[in-house]
């Protein structure tokens, strides 16, 4: 493992003075630790990574992984390391379906806020966790795969709403969806899937 400081010698050119943070350079992954990372400094930094094809964002990795702010890697080793972090994931949730999928590296924003509701285990969710509903078929496509995982709190998509009156447009339509996303995902794009979402995310409030 090669860990380098972001120094004066290293930082690209025009990178923005007073922030700590550094780059794990495993090869075909990347991890930046410390605070959050400066447009600039990851926009010249990227630069450098696209030429060796370090183009997948792995925010879900990130996640789980204490201090990490951004988790990078190649195509080919992106899906490796998240089956890595869903086998760590499966060891530490010790048989839970709950924990296992909130360690693992598939959980968004949207995804996580019905976990925060339905879960026993929402104690484990950070002070500063801001709840939001699916914004996009990718979004979706994490709730769906948590449904999945504990098949049970799909009936009860209500609570969430309950609680988020934003999520009750998405909510009534969710078998509506669920079957768009079925239709379109094997295709790698979700066009009437995003525009249903767009269109009952205009009827919130």
């Amino acid at each position: 493992m090669k860990s380098r400081a972001l120094t004066k010698t290293t930082r690209p050119r025009g990178a923005t003075i007073g922030h700590s943070y550094w780059v794990e350079d495993l090869g075909t992954r990347l991890l930046i630790r410390g605070q959050s990372i400066p447009v600039t400094d990851f926009a010249a930094l990227s630069q450098q990574w696209n030429l060796r094809k370090l183009t997948v964002m792995l925010p879900g990795i990130a996640r789980v992984m204490p201090g990490v702010v951004v988790a990078i890697a190649t195509k080919d080793e992106a899906s490796k390391w998240e089956a890595e972090i869903r086998e760590l994931a499966q060891q530490r949730a010790d048989g839970d379906p709950e924990l296992a999928w909130f360690f693992g590296p598939d959980a968004g924003t949207s995804s996580l806020t019905i976990f925060s509701v339905l879960s026993k285990h929402r104690d484990r969710l950070p002070a500063d966790f801001r709840p939001d509903i699916p914004h996009d078929p990718d979004d979706f496509g994490r709730c769906h795969r948590l449904l999945e995982t504990v098949p049970g709190w799909r009936a009860q998509l209500s609570e969430v709403a309950g609680k988020y009156p934003k999520w009750a447009p998405l909510v009534d339509a969710w078998d509506e969806l669920t079957a768009l996303w079925l239709q379109e995902s094997p295709t790698g794009k979700c066009p009437k899937l995003y525009d249903r979402m767009q269109e009952l995310q205009s009827r919130k409030g």
